[in-house]
């Protein structure tokens, strides 16, 4: 017979041949926690309600770590909202230039412009 730390701490379940078997259950859909310990797939928006404890305990398995730290694709400098935000505050700064009738200050934010989205 196996002896583990805890027989209540829930990270030890089912990694030991005499776990606990408490099986959570769904109330809209009636998925089985042993069903999402299987698959990792959840049966509706309800079950990340219910399975939210187990949900993260899966994902520290899986991944090793239970935060997402995310990449941008090759290449891309700023994200598009940002780019966006910029190119808007450009456009902003190129009509007020023009307003004020300084050209060349207006010429140089119409060639950040155009290299922001990759025109020129």
């Amino acid at each position: 017979m196996i002896e583990y730390p805890n027989k209540n701490l829930d990270f030890w379940r089912g990694q030991y041949e005499n776990a606990p078997s408490k099986d959570v259950v769904c109330p809209r859909c009636s998925q089985h926690l042993s069903d999402l310990n299987e698959t990792y797939f959840v049966g509706c928006p309800e079950c990340y309600n219910v399975f939210a404890p187990h949900i993260e305990r899966l994902v520290l398995k899986y991944h090793g770590k239970a935060s997402h730290i995310g990449k941008r694709p090759s290449g891309e400098s700023l994200s598009k909202a940002r780019l966006e935000r910029q190119l808007a505050e450009l456009s902003r700064a190129e009509k007020e230039a023009v307003m004020a009738r300084d050209y060349l200050r207006a010429e140089e934010i119409k060639h950040q412009i155009k290299s922001l989205r990759g025109q020129e």
